[in-house]
């Protein structure tokens, strides 16, 4: 649409054209000589648009998909190997390489595997040991025991055996008419015996008696020798330093030299025990005795599984173990 005034933008001063001059034409003010675009004076008025259809959409898609820009084709891949030549290794040097890749690789996880041999060992040991010292311990006691009661009345008395008891029982077992008339004429003091007989039959009673206490004496020293080797192996057993010392001390036990102690002094319990209850000596002999093996019973128990425990391959394993 042609504007049939104009004014500047700079001077402000009114143009009249002898024509109509279009809209964004350039000109020139005759006044200012400052060149400028014509303005349009009146909007031309909005035509109602046209309404759409299922068929301009189409048309419309169909243009943009022909209009649209095919995708450029990518390039091959070069292979730089094929065109260069690579550079091939051997099935080995690949193994050594994963190897070293291995050995290098660092591990976060923990390390539950088992560094030294002695503590599973050491824990299957302990049981076996502690009874094999607990029984030795007691057989050692009961030996101190029996060895004590031997020797106090030859310190302690002067006279080991009871003249009027022993008397008694010889002239029974003499078995002469006269012997109750012997036992009746027995004297009450040890130095009123006048009898050359009686004098020289306990002096020989006597005689056998010390004999008889120094010999379990000596068998009772021996037994807690005995015994103390027994609590030396074990000891050695338990601390993993010699399996050889914590098998003999396990066949020691199971013998039955070093339980005598400990069944003769509980077998002595009983017998007292049994003759209150049954007045009865031989049954409380009898019944004190079989108690008596019950305790050796009791070590030769503990004495072979100890003993297997020691034949134990991990326990094997532990001994032979050698620290770094």
């Amino acid at each position: 649409m042609a504007s049939p005034r104009i004014t500047c933008p700079d001077c402000k001063s009114v143009l009249k054209p002898a024509k109509p001059v279009p809209d964004g034409k350039k000109v020139k003010c005759p006044k200012c000589g400052n060149m400028f675009t014509t303005p349009g004076l009146v909007e031309e008025e909005e035509q109602p648009r046209p309404a759409k259809t299922a068929g301009s959409k189409v048309k419309k898609a169909a243009i943009k998909k022909a209009t649209a820009p095919k995708p450029a084709p990518k390039k091959p891949i070069e292979d730089d190997e094929e065109d260069h030549g690579g550079v091939y290794g051997t099935i080995e040097e690949r193994e050594k390489t994963e190897e070293e890749e291995e050995q290098t690789r660092i591990e976060y996880a923990t390390d539950m595997s088992i560094k030294d041999l002695r503590g599973p060992a050491q824990a299957a040991v302990v049981q076996p040991s502690n009874y094999i010292l607990l029984i030795g311990g007691l057989c050692c006691l009961c030996d101190i025991l029996i060895i004590c009661v031997m020797f106090w009345p030859m310190v302690f008395s002067e006279h080991i055996v009871d003249h009027e008891e022993f008397l008694t029982t010889y002239y029974k077992a003499k078995g002469t008419k006269d012997a109750t008339d012997k036992i009746k004429s027995i004297p009450k003091e040890r130095k009123d015996i006048k009898d050359k007989e009686e004098q020289d039959a306990l002096a020989v009673a006597e005689a056998a008696q010390y004999v008889g206490r120094f010999i379990i004496m000596g068998i009772f020293i021996l037994l807690f020798i005995y015994n103390g080797l027994t609590i030396i192996g074990a000891v050695k057993m338990q601390n993993l330093e010699s399996r050889r010392w914590g098998i003999a001390s396990s066949i020691m036990t199971i013998l039955p030299f070093g339980s005598t102690g400990l069944g003769t002094v509980v077998s002595g319990l009983f017998f007292f025990l049994f003759a209150m209850l049954l007045d009865d000596p031989a049954m409380a002999m009898m019944y004190s005795g079989g108690v008596g093996t019950l305790v050796w019973i009791l070590a030769i128990v503990v004495g072979v599984w100890s003993l297997r425990t020691l034949l134990n391959e991990e326990v094997v394993a532990g001994f032979e173990y050698v620290a770094e």
